[in-house]
């Protein structure tokens, strides 16, 4: 097997949407055979930011990024409608298997509740089977 050439044919896939802040170029298995994914791998300035910063400064960014993706900004929708900011998990399973109808909800479920979590967007109570909105921080009086 010949060495090949990198080529606008294969060159490397975005892993994420070019309109996202966090892209990183992977390489293709097939025509880039015998590439060191490490060595070979370009972060965008933003990319590398985010990798350098701690978990919380992880956190701001990602949480923006996952309010754009339809089914999470449809939790944090229903969240802000509800004058109790609690979903209970029915409803939100019954909206998953209307969007997903070939996938697992519950699967999808926890998928949901675990970024939104990590990335503080809202919190899921196992007792009670729901989702809550997290209420945003009270900005000091500027009085004080």
């Amino acid at each position: 097997m010949g060495s090949q050439r990198l080529t606008k044919a294969n060159e490397p896939a975005l892993a994420i949407s070019p309109d996202s802040t966090l892209r990183f170029r992977i390489p293709s298995p097939a025509p880039l055979a015998g590439y060191s994914f490490a060595k070979d791998c370009q972060a965008t300035p933003e990319g590398r930011a985010f990798l350098a910063a701690d978990i919380d400064g992880r956190k701001k960014p990602l949480n923006g990024m996952l309010r754009q993706i339809h089914i999470f900004d449809l939790v944090i929708r229903g969240l802000a409608a509800s004058p109790t900011n609690e979903l209970a998990e029915d409803i939100i399973l019954s909206q998953l298997a209307l969007t997903f109808p070939r996938e697992r909800s519950q699967r999808i479920l926890h998928t949901l509740v675990s970024w939104a979590r990590y990335a503080e967007l809202f919190r899921y109570s196992a007792p009670r089977r729901a989702l809550h909105g997290l209420k945003a921080s009270v900005p000091p009086s500027q009085d004080e």
